[in-house]
């Protein structure tokens, strides 16, 4: 449910998104994360799901 409420919201703020295949599915995946760049660093914090 959440990806639903802040997948708009990718690409702006702190918003970006990961999109990964899963291992055993092979599904593509994509979620929205916070990004918080620091110089030549970028920060991630994702939620549990």
């Amino acid at each position: 449910m959440t990806n639903r409420l802040t997948v708009h919201l990718v690409g702006r703020g702190s918003f970006a998104e990961v999109e990964h295949v899963g291992r055993r599915s092979g599904r593509t995946d994509r979620n929205p994360v916070n990004a918080f760049r620091d110089g030549d660093h970028v920060t991630f914090a994702a939620g549990a799901s």
